[in-house]
């Protein structure tokens, strides 16, 4: 539905001769009116609030007719008066909603026409923005408080043709009336509505047909029918079929609301008689009488009439043939592939030759269109629609083809556009796209063959409007490509830089190719001023409104008077334009045109004072047709609803993407009668039955409908359809339901369109409630030894691993294989020790150590803030912080602690602990940020150097691990430079944006703020230490064919900003493997978790931790293995035991049913449903079916 057609103002003034309507006279209690865009259900009088209305003076009112009381009361209960009835502030008010109260700025001829269609059926036929729309709600708030006061029940609805409408009307209905309105179309889904939903929602439109035909409403319910743009109640379509299908047969009718702007639909009208005939069987099928107004004073006084212009072309004088030619056999070459054919001889599939067909049919399609912008806009614009082809370009999916032919396929077409788009390109001048920047005119442009002299005029009308503020302009073309690419050359001229343009199509078959685009959301943008020139089709023609629209440009003419008038009424605003494009000397252009004009003059001429003549009996279609009915329900089909019906019937029978099920008609001639046409519907395996004879016909169309007709017939005989012949689903079964744990449905839980939020799952094993304990703790400790291979000769710290619980053997006792670059490997191993007491120092000196080494060798030992002030940065240190604290939690505790080197081998089940490194490192800890904001100050030391904390000799700085004061970041002394100080020149830096600094000592003042003492002594060189890497998959080095690099990234720094932690280097090489390490481990004991519970809930062997791990594992972990492997069989597994199952248990369903019902059985949801319902973990009922 579409929003209102404009409701005019009218002066509070005085008239002579005022069209008065007696108001009817309301109770003074409440009453409630209840309207649906589409359908209007009032209720009981005693369920509204009303309040009266002042007295008005405007003798444009409508006195209703006589209550119960005599107390006048306003439709609505708002009063709106008007303040002006000039044509902007027509405008303006045309461009909102309609007010609260409809009556109070009725015109006098919208009044007349509503006291004429409270009189009978009537068509109002008034061109756009003449207010039909206010009409229709006055009329509806008229019905709808006669049937409160007679408190009975009713719909009225009201329908329309596009989505658009839909929606524009169903805003000012729920605006304007008390009633109960909803908005009804396909995207909502109501072709799937059941019988309950449809007894709580009436629709529109097509959807109203099939309401009708399905018996889920009668006809007999209905008080009023609104028809917008009711000039479509012609041949097949559903407002047509609506009348002769159900009103023209129905003993109780309602009344019947047409509104138009052009009566006469069809292309070309011969004479009057034609016109006259025209209207005439319109007024036959909405069984009404069309009336236009006599005295149109005062609609022009009200409602703006654009001026009409129009703007000559001369014919194009580049001679293009030569590359017509040229595309002609591009065309024929590609329209016959070899290799497509090729594929099709081997494989012998008719949807492959229906692929091949449509493949051709679009080649022929693109061809057509490219030589329709080299003729009529130039051959820059088809070079351009070539580009748009191959931007836009898709297979069509819903055939599937063998991967062969559809790389075939796709070549085949690529190839026809990429050779179609070089003869363009040689064809065209060096420099073709030089006349783009040109900022006045692109008459170059025409005399090279780029533009055609018809694109010239329209650019010339668009750069005449670049000093008007706010321009809106709609420009009219013929076909969908010329509005893609002429709204996309407007967008590449420099010289209408000032505008934005977009086109608009309806969803075509070349649109299909070409690639659809949100007709809301550029309807949206054109009105809000963000797109100011819409190139569109006579997609827009109708309903669609914007007000602030100035200009019309028919860049191709008008097809016939609707579409002329149509595309006329979008020119709202005052002193706009409607421009038409002619070629000079053309006069069958130019008689096309004026044909145009004398058919609306004629058509307004035929259709006033129609009043007397009377209207035709009407012999309803459908008595005619064969019919097959449900006593029951009043459900129906005819002959021509019965072949749409069986393809929607074959729609919902079970198949997949490379078999949807459809069917298929065979005809033959009758022996002896050639003539008589006999047809046989085949129907899909999974039909209940598969063949159906139909009766002879001398017509094929005929016979196709009747053996339709007679499948319809069995269908609902064998229970393939309901009463309401709406196909039988196979309902699921009500102990398969998809329920949660409590009992009410869930909405697709377990599927990928539903994001699920799960409790990270914690390692029971890390868990332990000792971070608190003060007299100490007995802790399992399990020996861990990093072992390198390849005779790496690098020095690797043994750890032990405390933690609270016991691990199973097969995680006791993991091996890891660790991969460094270069294509070094180190494995970790682990072996049980058993328990061992920890005093309270030693846990205190252990919490002190990890905190320290393990945030520093990571860089996250100092937080960098800025200040309050926004500039300065802040560097704050996190030990002894809530943050440390909370690191301790008891989810997630346990200690890693360097062994003494050189003490024991692997099997060696006593573990010595360096205590001694650990102490000394929670020294330096507890006093680091003492250390921080106070710097030590002596004499220079030949024989060592002083660090934060003091002297210290260099030999005993070598190999060992230090910490910076500054940065908190750990490194490892590599040696002591004697030839650099702090006083040495900085490095340059390779960035040359980067600031320069004289000296060390300048670049740590200016950097960090750190003033050095000790400018004299040797620099320390320093190694860093590394950021955590996944070391548990191999590394693809950057550059392949060369050794990598890995000589250590060294820096030098001065002594007095570091703190020595008497930690060796090796201790940080083994940290540096220990993420990977715990990562890995942390999976086996949640691994070993599951099996636990697996174990618990069923009877299976032992599973491996490995194996279980990699079973959870997906390909996005990064991993060397995932769980692929393990999902095609456990699938298969799934698969052949619900086959089975269900194969005993439904002997009498096909296997379409079975594979549907199979499909069900092991979809996640279903798992998801299964585990919650055994208070199973997700991931343990995945491991049960994989079992």
């Amino acid at each position: 539905m579409m929003g209102m057609e404009g409701e005019e103002e009218h002066e509070r003034q005085p008239v002579e001769d005022p069209v008065v309507i007696k108001k009817r006279k309301r109770e003074s209690s409440t009453e409630t009116e209840e309207v649906a865009a589409e359908e209007v259900i009032p209720e009981d009088s005693n369920e509204v609030d009303r309040q009266e209305e002042p007295p008005v003076e405007d003798p444009l009112m409508i006195k209703k007719r006589k209550r119960e009381s005599s107390t006048e009361a306003a439709a609505a209960a708002e009063e709106v008066v008007p303040e002006a009835c000039n044509g902007e502030d027509l405008q303006e008010e045309e461009n909102q909603l309609l007010p609260t109260n409809p009556y109070a700025i009725a015109r006098r001829y919208q009044l007349e026409v509503l006291r004429l269609a409270m009189e009978k059926n009537t068509i109002v036929y008034l061109e756009t923005g003449c207010g039909k729309t206010l009409i229709a709600v006055l009329l509806i708030k008229e019905i709808g408080c006669e049937l409160i006061e007679r408190k009975e029940k009713g719909i009225i609805i009201f329908l329309a043709p596009t989505v658009s409408l839909v929606e524009q009307q169903f805003e000012v209905i729920k605006l304007n009336t008390h009633f109960k309105v909803g908005e009804y179309f396909g995207a909502k889904g109501v072709d799937n509505w059941t019988i309950d939903k449809w007894t709580a929602e009436i629709n529109s439109h097509e959807i109203l047909l099939d309401a009708l035909r399905h018996g889920f409403l009668k006809l007999e319910m209905v008080k009023l029918m609104i028809f917008d743009e009711c000039h479509h109640a012609q041949g097949h379509h559903p407002y047509a079929k609506i009348m002769n299908e159900h009103y023209h047969t129905s003993e109780v009718k309602p009344k019947i609301f047409g509104m138009t702007a052009s009566p006469v639909i069809r292309k070309g009208i011969s004479s009057s008689h034609d016109c006259e005939d025209q209207i005439a069987r319109l007024e036959d099928i909405l069984d009404s009488k069309v009336y236009a107004l006599e005295d149109r004073s005062e609609l022009e006084l009200f409602v703006p009439t654009p001026n009409q212009k129009i703007l000559y072309y001369s014919r194009p004088a580049f001679n293009q043939e030569a590359l017509k030619l040229e595309l002609v056999s591009l065309k024929e070459k590609y329209e016959t592939p070899q290799d497509c054919e090729s594929n099709i001889l081997q494989s012998h599939f008719k949807d492959d030759e229906d692929f091949i067909k449509n493949l051709r049919k679009q080649i022929r399609s693109i061809h057509g269109n490219i030589l329709y912008c080299l003729e009529k806009l130039g051959s820059f614009c088809a070079y351009k629609a070539v580009q748009i082809y191959m931007e836009r370009h898709k297979i069509d999916s819903s055939l599937e083809i063998d991967v062969e032919a559809s790389d075939s396929i796709q070549r085949t077409k690529n190839g026809f556009l990429e050779e179609a788009l070089e003869v363009l390109k040689d064809a065209m001048p060096s420099g073709m796209e030089r006349f783009l920047g040109m900022q006045e005119d692109n008459l170059v442009g025409v005399k090279e063959g780029l533009l055609t002299p018809k694109i010239l005029v329209l650019l010339r009308c668009l750069l005449s409007y670049r000093q008007v503020k706010e321009i809106r302009c709609i420009i009219f073309v013929e076909r969908v490509i010329a509005a893609i690419v002429i709204s996309r050359l407007i967008k590449e001229l420099d010289c209408l830089s000032y505008t934005s343009s977009d086109y608009l199509a309806g969803e075509t078959g070349l649109l299909d190719i070409i690639g659809t685009k949100p007709k809301q959301n550029t309807l949206h943008l054109f009105r809000t001023g963000k797109v100011n020139v819409l190139v569109t089709t006579n997609v827009t023609e109708e309903g669609i409104d914007v007000q602030d629209c100035r200009s019309i440009i028919r860049f191709d003419l008008p097809s016939s008077v609707r579409s002329y008038i149509q595309s006329r009424g979008r020119a709202r605003r005052p002193e706009s334009d409607y421009i038409v494009l002619l070629e000079r000397s053309n006069e069958k252009q130019l008689n096309l045109f004026y044909n145009v004009i004398r058919g609306e003059n004629s058509m307004r001429n035929l259709s006033l004072n129609r009043s007397h003549i009377p209207l035709t009996p009407k012999a309803s279609v459908a008595k005619g047709l064969a019919l097959y009915s449900v006593s029951g329900t009043g459900a129906s089909v005819n002959c021509d609803s019965s072949v749409s019906f069986i393809y929607k019937y074959c729609s919902k029978l079970p198949g997949d993407k490379y078999y949807l099920p459809r069917p298929e008609f065979v005809f033959r001639s009758v022996e002896g009668e050639e003539n008589l046409h006999v047809c046989t519907l085949r129907l899909p395996p999974n039909a209940p039955f598969q063949e159906v004879l139909g009766p002879p016909s001398n017509r094929q169309i005929h016979a196709k409908q009747l053996v339709c007709l007679e499948a319809c017939k069995r269908l609902h005989e064998v229970g393939a359809v309901d009463d309401y012949l709406i196909p039988i689903t196979e309902a699921v079964p009500e102990e398969e339901e998809t329920i949660n744990s409590k009992g009410k449905n869930t909405a697709g839980a377990g599927t990928t369109k539903r994001k699920e939020l799960h409790v990270e799952a914690k390692a029971k094993a890390l868990c332990g409630s000792w971070g608190k304990e003060l007299n100490g703790v007995a802790l399992q400790i399990y020996k861990l030894v990093f072992m390198a291979q390849d005779n790496d000769e690098k020095a690797y710290a043994d750890f032990a691993l405390f933690i609270e619980g016991t691990l199973d053997d097969d995680v006791a006792n993991a091996e890891i294989d660790l991969h460094l670059t270069a294509g070094r490997v180190v494995k970790a191993r682990f072996a049980p020790i058993g328990k061992m007491p920890l005093n309270s120092i030693q846990i205190k000196d252990a919490k002190a150590f990890q905190e320290i080494l393990y945030n520093g060798i990571f860089g996250k030992l100092i937080k960098r803030t800025k200040s309050s002030n926004g500039v300065d940065v802040v560097m704050k240190n996190i030990l002894g912080t809530k943050k440390i604290k909370r690191a301790w939690a008891s989810s997630n505790i346990y200690f890693l602690l360097p062994l003494e080197s050189n003490k024991g081998g692997f099997h060696d089940t006593k573990v010595n602990i360096d205590w001694k490194c650990i102490s000394k490192c929670a020294d330096v800890a507890r006093a680091f940020e003492y250390y921080r904001t106070r710097l030590q100050v002596g004499e220079d030391d030949s024989s060592g150097v002083y660090l934060a904390s003091g002297p210290i000799l260099t030999a005993d700085l070598i190999d060992k691990a230090i910490v910076t004061i500054h940065t908190g970041k750990i490194y490892c002394v590599t040696d002591v430079l004697h030839d650099k100080t702090a006083e040495s020149p900085f490095p340059e830096p390779q960035d040359s944006e980067m600031p320069g600094y004289i000296s060390y000592s300048d670049y740590f003042q200016k950097k960090y703020g750190r003033n050095l003492n000790y400018l004299k002594q040797p620099l320390l060189q320093l190694k860093q230490s590394h950021r955590p890497h996944n070391l548990l998959t191999r590394h693809v080095e950057k550059s392949q064919g060369k050794a990598c690099d890995v000589r250590p990234n060294c820096i030098e720094m001065p002594p007095e900003l570091c703190l020595n932690l008497g930690v060796p280097n090796s201790v940080i090489r083994s940290l540096y493997l220990v993420p990977s390490v715990m990562h890995r481990m942390a999976s086996l004991m949640l691994a070993t978790q599951l099996r636990q519970e697996i174990h618990e809930c069923s009877n299976c062997p032992f599973i491996p931790a490995t194996l279980i791990m990699q079973a959870v594992t997906t390909m996005r972990c990064l991993e060397s293995f995932s769980l692929e492997r393990l999902e095609l069989l456990g699938d298969s597994v799934l698969k052949y035991a619900v086959s089975s199952h269900l194969f005993l248990k439904y002997d009498k369903k096909h296997e379409g049913q079975l594979t549907a019902r199979r499909s069900w059985a092991i979809c996640n949801a279903s798992l998801h449903r299964v585990a919650i319902l055994r208070h199973l973990p997700v991931l343990a009922c995945i491991f049960l079916c994989l079992l």
